[in-house]
């Protein structure tokens, strides 16, 4: 669905948006008062997104098992056709460059990737919604968390690129360190142009 807004011309922020998540949120947030007088700092705390979504666990479970079974169904064809015919790739699923759109370019060099990588890596339980993370995470973000297979992937893409900096889980307090200096860095340049806005 990303990959298709994003070919149909739509903005990096219209792409990967749910709004019919953030409707429903904004509408179990809210309650019976007017939105504008119940926003906060708690507004967008983890725990009721997930109260939200607690209710619909079973349906989440059945959509991540589908995607599973979709992904190794398809990679699997798509291995098939490569094995009768190598060009086949090629025309299929080019090495993409960096110019495509960010996800479309996480996409089409991901699904590359398990193809060739059928024979060394057998796709299991929760590669389906691993590899939608990995595209959108790799896409719209600046700092992801990933599973190591996920970020060796990642981190194999053609470069240069402007995908996130991916982290797995011995690495979170890397993560930690790189967000604070950047966020220090992006607060010191808000500073300087500030001061290079005021009139002397």
């Amino acid at each position: 669905m990303v990959v298709k807004r994003e070919l149909s011309g739509k903005k990096a922020e219209e792409s990967c948006f749910s709004d019919k998540f953030m409707r429903d949120y904004l509408r179990r947030r809210a309650g019976n008062k007017p939105l504008k007088q119940n926003i906060s700092a708690e507004f967008f705390r983890l725990g009721p997104i997930m109260d939200l979504l607690a209710p619909q666990r079973d349906s989440i479970a059945r959509g991540k098992a589908e995607l599973d079974d979709k992904l190794i169904r398809k990679i699997k064809e798509h291995r098939a056709k490569y094995e009768a015919d190598p060009q086949w790739l090629e025309k299929a699923f080019p090495l993409a460059a960096y110019e495509a759109p960010p996800a479309t370019f996480a996409y089409n060099n991901l699904i590359r990737t398990l193809i060739l990588e059928t024979k060394s890596y057998h796709l299991k339980r929760n590669d389906g919604i691993d590899f939608c993370q990995a595209v959108v995470a790799s896409a719209f973000t600046s700092f992801a968390t990933l599973d190591k297979p996920w970020k060796r992937r990642i981190e194999s893409l053609p470069k240069p690129n402007k995908m996130a900096r991916i982290y797995y889980a011995q690495e979170l307090d890397s993560m930690v360190a790189d967000v604070d200096s950047a966020l220090s860095r992006i607060a010191l340049a808000r500073g300087l142009q500030l001061t290079a806005l005021t009139p002397q």
